[in-house]
């Protein structure tokens, strides 16, 4: 049973892709077993990084940026609350006395909600609880040992 969240399964998409042209490359140069082997060894290397920028994407750069346009949206909403007189942070806060003391407490409250979303934000793309970009390594150590595997099989 393969266990992943998120977009974790796309994980096996890039090695798989590169040992399968690898192969057909191999087949259409030669028919030795070997040379396949090793073919398909370096398909799964160079797919193997595909995981790599596949993770850094969808697990830091693109929530990154959701997270980005999300904050912007809630400053702006904080602001129009504070310009229109109505900010109050809610209870066990006090109440804003004056313009400038709204201000300031809107800004600490956009600043821990921030730092609160900053924290939560990553690695929502998991194969086996691993995020995906650290698969580039699994799937580059197995096609080592394959490529090194493939001078000594006959």
């Amino acid at each position: 049973m393969i266990i992943f969240s998120g977009w974790g399964i796309l994980a096996l998409l890039p090695p798989g892709a590169g040992a399968g042209l690898g192969v057909l490359i191999g087949n259409s140069v030669s028919s030795s077993t070997n040379l396949i082997m090793l073919f398909a060894a370096i398909g799964l290397m160079i797919g193997s990084a595909g995981d790599w920028y596949l993770g850094i994407w969808l697990n830091k750069t693109r929530p990154a940026a959701e997270l980005d346009q999300a904050l912007a949206a809630r400053q702006q909403t904080l602001q129009q609350l504070v310009a229109s007189g109505q900010y109050y942070r809610g209870p066990g806060f006090p109440m804003p006395t004056s313009m400038q003391d709204a201000q300031n407490q809107a800004q600490a409250q956009f600043a821990a909600e921030s730092a609160a979303a900053h924290a939560r934000v990553g690695n929502r793309n998991t194969l086996f609880f691993v995020p995906i970009q650290y698969w580039a390594y699994v799937g580059a150590g197995i096609g080592a040992v394959m490529a090194v595997a493939s001078f000594f099989i006959t």
